[in-house]
């Protein structure tokens, strides 16, 4: 019997083998490289096997009839054949598509830098960058100057950007316009930013080519977003040699809200009788400054934050008339600004996302140029090219604006998003008792997709359309940017787009009849990134048409072009313990606007722009050694005259090359329970004379050069804090 049970064993095992079918094969990706470690199966059975190293598997299976193969491996899409299994063996080659994620996938970045989102292959900054970069002071404009693109001037406020004119840039906060960026300044000196580095967790700065979420800037935006809930509460107190303040952020136990306030008072006696300035100011500038927040997380884990900040500024200087020597140029100041932001990010279900901006800002300013004599007083001359400087004006400008934003995640990581935005803006002109004012309701819809066809290949596409009552004009904008993965931590990228932009006020106050003014951008890029280290190349062409003219005619008639090269260079690794980064910018641009006789090179753009960044942080002492060397081409100027019925360049030429070397040092220690970091910084520390370009008499026989009204500026500050140890945060970010 047990003879008998031990051949039919041997005679159904001879069976099974005899059944069994071998199923061969590889498992590549779509670019044909092997996947070792893949694994494959018959679907709802145990037969499988994992892949070689070469991608190769083999496997046997009792399995008869219709089946499904399944190939899968982490990081790529699962993929199924059917199959039908008889007698003979059988091979297949599996082909996965790789899985897009956001970790793996390029980033579209072809003109824009970011700062503060250490996933972005974009970022080169961190918001310590902005607040310890030598000689900058924390300003977010001035660290912005030392990225390629940014061109070094020192006369006016604004962001002058790959040929483009100050006011061509715009700055949005949590996605809305921001109206007055900077402080209300005084000509030939250029004013602050308002806004404090502190308050944001991401910055990125479009040299060009950015997203259709936003307009009416011809040539660059610096998109910034506020920070959320802190992590824990805090009081700070400063004290400095130009200012005092004091502020405190409170966080609720369970982490989901918050509230914050701030005050500061600046005042620069004490500093101007120390530091002596050019001009003679007989109300030395004294600035106030408050603001408030408060966020809270929704129930659906959304976020609701609202920001304000108010400001007052009052100053007057005398300078000499540049037509008679005799006279004086009293000029006065008086501003206030309040902001307020209001913005809603919230999960709507099924994929679904909000983001719902509201603001609210009014401008408030006095201005008052007087002739006065040797003895202050004020004087009429008789001569209409001195008497008719003499002027009072009084502007308001007030922006409201609501701003919707709904996006939809798409197969994988794609995104479609889509929205619209209303802004009201209302100006008023009181000069010398005459009052004039500018309203337009502007509205604008916008779509744009974020398209992730692999890991390696992404695109950007999106359009804008917008509509002015003011200058009853529409206009619609394509934009388009693509990424391409080149290699390990390597992309390039390419951007395309059409930007509109309304004339300024002060032209509009004379004439509506405008169109926009048109830029076309043209873009390519290169970024190589590792942990520590980041090379960025990048070539621009940038058309521009429908420009200011204000002679003959007011009129849309003006013209222009910007191309150029620029380059990147961070490191961490090279040298123990260094931090630095290399920016250069070659910009060749012409314009015929305003009343430019033909193209020119304009005045507030030079061919060459160049910055070096240093930052050392010694840990034995607590100190970080900060470096900045900015360094420009001289700029063109130009004495333009009219003679007859067209203007004539009466002289030119270029100024001396800009060269500014900045420092700063930050020594971090604590007295008794709060956290303490003493700051010192000056600007120019090689004392170079630095002249940003001319003044006319109205007969061109005087020449007088524009220059910074003290040829340095000296800061020493002592910053407490009681909650939050920035002394950590410092170290840990190298400074």
């Amino acid at each position: 019997m047990k003879k008998l049970t031990l051949l039919a064993l041997l005679v159904l095992l001879t069976t099974l083998v005899n059944a069994q079918v071998k199923i061969t094969g590889t498992v590549k990706d779509a670019k044909g490289h092997v996947i070792p470690g893949a694994n494959v199966a018959i679907r709802g059975s145990y037969d499988g096997t994992t892949a070689d190293s070469s991608g190769m598997f083999s496997f046997k299976t009792t399995e008869k009839g219709d089946q499904v193969l399944v190939a899968s491996s982490i990081g790529y899409k699962t993929a199924e054949q059917a199959i039908r299994i008889e007698k003979a063996d059988l091979s297949f080659l599996f082909a996965l598509k790789e899985e897009v994620s956001e970790l793996k996938a390029v980033t579209v970045t072809a003109g824009s830098f970011e700062a503060g989102d250490k996933k972005r292959a974009a970022t080169v900054l961190s918001s310590l960058d902005i607040l310890t970069t030598g000689g900058a002071n924390a300003d977010i404009t001035a660290v912005v100057k030392t990225l390629p693109g940014a061109q070094q001037v020192g006369e006016q406020e604004g962001l002058f950007v790959r040929g483009g004119a100050g006011y061509e840039a715009k700055q949005f906060i949590d996605g809305t316009l921001v109206n007055n960026p900077f402080q209300a300044s005084v000509p030939d000196i250029a004013s602050r930013g308002r806004f404090s580095p502190s308050i944001f967790k991401g910055t990125i700065f479009s040299t060009g080519g950015y997203s259709a979420l936003y307009g009416q800037a011809l040539s660059s935006a610096l998109i910034m977003e506020s920070i959320d809930i802190p992590d824990r509460s805090e009081a700070t107190v400063s004290l400095s040699t130009v200012f005092v303040g004091a502020g405190m952020q409170k966080v609720a136990e369970d982490k989901k809200s918050s509230w914050g306030v701030n005050y500061g008072y600046t005042n620069l006696i004490p500093y101007f009788a120390v530091v002596k300035q050019k001009p003679d100011y007989f109300r030395i500038p004294q600035f106030h400054s408050a603001d408030g927040n408060f966020r809270f997380k929704t129930k659906k884990g959304g976020m609701v934050k609202y920001y304000t900040t108010f400001g007052a500024s009052d100053l007057g200087l005398r300078r000499e008339n540049i037509n008679d020597a005799l006279l004086k140029n009293a000029f006065g100041l008086r501003n206030t600004n309040w902001y307020n932001n209001l913005s809603l990010r919230e999960s709507l279900g099924n994929g679904w996302k909000l983001n719902l901006g509201l603001s609210y800002s009014t401008d408030h300013s006095k201005l008052q140029n007087q002739i006065q004599d040797q003895n202050n007083n004020p004087y009429t001359s008789g001569m209409v090219w001195i008497d008719s400087t003499n002027f009072n004006l009084t502007t308001r400008a007030d922006l409201s604006q609501v701003k919707a934003v709904f996006d939809k995640r798409l197969s994988g990581i794609s995104v479609i998003r889509f929205g619209g935005e209303y802004m009201y803006f209302y100006n008023t002109n009181l000069y010398n008792g005459y009052k004039s004012s500018l309203t337009d309701h502007f509205k604008s819809l916008f779509s744009e997709a974020d398209l992730y066809i692999t890991n390696d290949l992404a695109a950007k596409v999106g359009a804008r359309f917008e509509h002015s009552s003011l200058i009853n004009k529409a206009n619609i904008a394509p934009r388009l940017s693509l990424g391409y993965k080149t290699g390990k931590g390597a992309q390039m990228g390419l951007a395309y787009g059409i930007f509109y932009q309304k004339p300024e006020n002060s032209y509009l106050y004379a004439t509506t009849n405008f169109g926009y003014t048109k830029a076309t951008h043209y873009i390519l890029n290169y970024i190589k990134n590792t942990t520590l280290q980041t090379f960025r190349a990048e070539v621009f062409y940038k058309k521009y048409e429908d420009l200011v003219k204000t002679f003959p005619t007011y009129n849309n008639a003006g013209t222009g072009d910007a191309k150029g090269v620029e380059f990147y260079w961070r490191d961490k690794k090279t040298f123990k313990g260094l931090d630095y980064w290399i920016s250069y910018s070659y910009l060749d641009t012409k314009r015929d606007y305003l009343n430019y006789p033909r193209e020119l090179q304009p005045g507030f753009a030079a061919n060459h722009t160049a910055s070096l960044v240093l930052k050392k942080f010694v840990n034995s002492i607590n100190t970080g050694f900060n470096f900045t060397y900015s360094f420009a081409t001289g700029r063109p100027y130009y004495n333009l005259v009219k003679n007859g019925n067209q203007y004539n360049i009466a002289d030119e030429g270029k100024t001396i090359n800009y060269n500014n070397l900045g420092f700063s040092m930050n020594y971090l220690t604590k007295m008794g329970k709060a956290y303490a970091v003493v700051v010192a910084s000056v600007t120019n520390v090689l004392d170079s004379k630095q002249i940003f370009g001319y003044n006319y008499s109205y007969n061109g026989a005087r020449k007088e050069a524009i220059q910074p009204p003290a040829p340095q500026f000296f800061f020493v500050g002592l910053f407490l804090s009681w909650g939050v140890d920035r002394r950590d945060d410092a170290i840990n970010n190298n400074l």
